[in-house]
């Protein structure tokens, strides 16, 4: 029962991470560029806009 248990915490923590670091890593790593080889900004949505209402 208690290699069940520390499974489910690695299991766990290894999902968190990788949906918390995973995109921010893509988005990172994945520049969006035009034709000229610019860097395209992109306005972030979603939480953020929300906070700032607040």
């Amino acid at each position: 029962m208690r290699e069940l248990k520390i499974l489910a915490v690695v299991v766990f923590f290894s999902l968190l991470t990788y949906y918390l670091v995973e995109p921010y890593a893509h988005h990172e790593m994945h520049k969006k560029v035009d034709a000229q080889g610019n860097e395209i900004k992109i306005e972030p949505k979603g939480l953020p806009m929300m906070v700032q209402r607040i």
